[in-house]
């Protein structure tokens, strides 16, 4: 419960884990933001390896061999080519398609940006 200017407003059951955006959609998480409650989220870029930045629709390059869990046995192989990722909330994963594998979720620290 959060106390301000006599109202008392429950947060119960709202995800504060995920950024300001949820905030904007919850009235009573905008009223706490804007009196000063919570505290200033900012957005963190994507970065690979080698702390370059990461957009949706680039190209990465594995720098690792990769086995794929759930999916038979496949192993991505150290150079392969990833083009049109897609980021995802978390900055330390990607999503990406591979001829091999579709919907495969890569963690940043084993790519880099090609």
């Amino acid at each position: 419960m959060v106390r301000g200017s006599g109202f008392i407003i429950g947060l119960e059951g709202v995800g504060l884990s995920s950024s300001l955006q949820s905030a904007r959609g919850c009235p009573a998480l905008r009223f706490c933001y804007d009196l000063g409650y919570l505290p200033e989220m900012t957005e963190t870029p994507t970065r690979d390896s080698n702390g370059n930045p990461l957009s949706d629709g680039d190209s990465v390059t594995l720098i690792k061999d990769l086995k794929v869990k759930g999916s038979g046995g496949v192993t991505l192989k150290r150079g392969t080519l990833v083009k049109n990722i897609r980021l995802t909330g978390d900055e330390a994963e990607i999503e990406a398609n591979v001829e091999k594998v579709r919907g495969l979720v890569l963690r940043t620290e084993f790519v880099k940006k090609a």
